[in-house]
């Protein structure tokens, strides 16, 4: 008997081993713990919340 777990929603993330997935949020304090975080590579952009700000 080989046993398994149970089947997540997300079954493509299982054969990766990866069971817990969350939303990301946009603002660095709201990064989840061990949540990656994205850098720009020198780009930069407006910011999505219409204030002006350039963010990377």
């Amino acid at each position: 008997m080989v046993f398994r777990r149970p089947r997540s929603p997300l079954q493509k993330f299982d054969p990766l081993n990866i069971y817990d997935i969350h939303q990301g949020k946009n603002l660095l304090a709201d990064k989840m713990e061990r949540e990656g975080e994205y850098v720009g590579n020198g780009y930069t952009t407006l910011s999505c919340y219409n204030d002006s700000t350039y963010v990377p």
